[in-house]
């Protein structure tokens, strides 16, 4: 067991059918990650001040951040897309989870996300697909919540 939840994730993803997710989404693990690519990026909110003669801030408010989690996956031989898109436009959300290496640590989930997909080549790597998951707001709850492995 680690002290940090770092480490080889497991991402696992569900699509959401007539624009919900199922009471049971089945869920897909996303395989062939390329080491060190996965990356949850924040968006830090937008922040307005209410400044006073002089320099002084009195007040200060700040919108809600917002959140994407990008993942790069080996374009193997014979393999095929874990998610389907037109010219990197995916047609329907979808809800991604990340569970760290160690199991008993919390990760995260985005229970519902809008996907993007870009087909990525470099002569030292090769091929790869590049998706990024924009969190939503879901029905109930924030747009991203703790998760852990049951």
């Amino acid at each position: 067991m680690s002290t940090l939840a770092w480490g080889k994730p497991k991402i696992e993803i569900a699509p959401f059918v007539a624009g919900v997710l199922p009471v049971t989404p089945t869920w897909t693990e996303v395989t062939n990650i390329k080491e060190d690519s996965t990356k949850l990026n924040t968006a830090k909110g937008a922040k307005t001040e209410a400044p006073i003669e002089g320099g002084d801030v009195i007040d200060i408010r700040y919108k809600k951040n917002n959140y994407s989690l990008e993942v790069e996956i080996w374009a193997t031989k014979g393999a095929t897309k874990p998610i389907v898109d037109s010219d990197g436009i995916v047609a329907v959300n979808y809800a991604v989870r990340l569970t760290p290496e160690d199991v008993t640590q919390a990760g995260f989930m985005f229970p519902k996300a809008a996907v993007q997909v870009e087909d990525m080549f470099t002569s030292k790597d090769g091929k790869t697909w590049k998706y990024t998951f924009d969190a939503l707001l879901p029905s109930t709850g924030t747009k991203v919540q703790a998760y852990t492995q049951p």
